[in-house]
């Protein structure tokens, strides 16, 4: 019957191959300084604790970073005074969380946020307030560090933040000047983009997006827009367009980042003003969230950074040494209730203004097959397995065979797997 379900679904389906040769076998974490125009890397040990491991020099001003789901290759936006061009760099990382420089690529300005979609298609956005904003798709290829155009879109007056649904087919993007909206854009296979729709969201608008991981939900973190304390929700359809329900006040002042726990029953949002984290149970229902009554104090306002969720641990970036006279990479434990408690206080990342994060499981994390990350194999990976296999995607826990392809070839190990329990 597995095999079946699986093969039934393949029928109509086109196949994406991504190669995977190297990362870092434990889990690990990437951050810029921004001032420092470097990239630091940290091992994270099975207990959360972190481990810096290096920082290596890149382009003036690093400002957004992204690592493919191979966890081999990292992508670092940069931004200057420069009105025409700025560097797009990537990286490779090896299995013990260091890294070397393989290319230096240019991009139009500005490239505020750059996300992967597969291993070999990478989003980026181009932010400018005198021209049309666009997303563009660059295919990157892995064997001869190239990169290379291949479609675009335009949107909004201010595109600044975009998030990808976990089977890479669509993507959504900000808009927070002029008429203040959310993009939403399917993505092909080969990387080419269809744009969907543009929803108004005025009067408030989001300067951060994160997609549920089921893909049925759309967050957004409301800045200093309306009350100043609004948490945005959508509802997003089979076509991928989305549909405002009943968003949320935050207890914190100006949500500037969103992100939620690979299960959807937690989310958290980071604040500009009084730089605390907050967070919210959600309903994989109805989608709404409600705060749980707990969060965690960075410090000063503009101290926190960036915050990214892997697992049940929170990787946050404090960037001054205002308060404590420490900066760096900090780790927090999310419990079950929303509790948020410090496993790894900040540890320095080797450059100013520790900034943005990317965020690695490590290959010991990795259960293959189980590709909706509830913790076990069984028929509810049936679908998004065949979703990966037919889309623009890659994810590690698809990889059935481990040959770094996902494929046909992965289909017989994946049956073989829910057979076996």
């Amino acid at each position: 019957m597995c095999q079946k379900l699986v093969l039934s679904a393949l029928v109509l389906l086109g196949f994406h191959a991504s190669l995977l040769f190297g990362q870092s076998s434990q889990p690990a974490a990437f951050v810029t300084n921004n001032v420092g125009d470097s990239v630091a890397s940290y091992i994270i040990t099975g207990d959360g604790v972190l481990q810096f491991v290096m920082a290596i020099p890149s382009g003036e001003g690093p400002q957004t970073i992204s690592i493919t789901p191979s966890g081999r290759f990292l992508a670092v936006g940069h931004g200057t005074i420069s009105s025409t061009v700025e560097e797009l760099r990537i990286f490779e990382v090896f299995d013990d969380a260091t890294m070397a420089q393989v290319l230096t690529g240019f991009v139009p300005d500005s490239p505020l946020n750059a996300k992967w979609i597969s291993n070999e298609i990478l989003a980026v956005t181009e932010t400018s307030l005198s021209n049309d904003n666009r997303l563009i798709t660059y295919r990157f290829d892995e064997k001869a560090f190239t990169l290379t155009m291949v479609d675009s879109v335009v949107t909004g007056d201010f595109n600044t933040n975009i998030t990808v649904t976990r089977e890479g087919t669509r993507v959504y993007a900000n808009n927070t000047f002029g008429v203040a909206s959310i993009n939403a854009i399917g993505v092909n296979v080969d990387g080419s983009l269809t744009y969907l729709e543009n929803e108004v969201v005025e009067p408030v608008f989001a300067v951060a997006v994160d997609a549920s991981p089921d893909g049925e939900f759309l967050y957004g973190a409301g800045g200093i827009s309306g009350t100043g304390n609004e948490i945005l929700a959508f509802q997003i359809d089979d076509a991928g367009l989305i549909s405002p329900i009943a968003g949320a006040q935050s207890p914190g002042v100006s949500p500037k980042v969103i992100d939620m726990t690979d299960d959807g029953k937690i989310l958290v949002v980071g604040h500009g003003t009084d730089s605390t984290i907050q967070s919210f149970f959600r309903d994989d229902e109805s989608g709404l969230v409600m705060p749980t009554g707990f969060s965690y104090d960075v410090g000063s306002q503009g101290n926190l950074g960036d915050l990214v969720v892997m697992g049940d641990l929170l990787l946050v970036t404090d960037e001054s040494t205002s308060d404590d006279g420490v900066r760096g990479l900090l780790s927090l434990r999310i419990e079950s209730n929303g509790q948020l408690k410090v496993v790894s206080p900040a540890v320095d990342s080797g450059g100013a203004r520790p900034e943005y994060i990317a965020a690695w499981p490590g290959l010991s994390a990795v259960l293959l097959g189980d590709i909706n990350l509830d913790g076990v194999v069984d028929l509810l990976d049936v679908a998004p397995f065949v979703a990966i296999l037919g889309s623009s995607g890659f994810q590690i826990e698809a990889d059935i065979n481990e040959d770094g392809n996902v494929d046909l070839l992965d289909v017989q190990p994946f049956v073989d797997l829910l057979a076996g329990g």
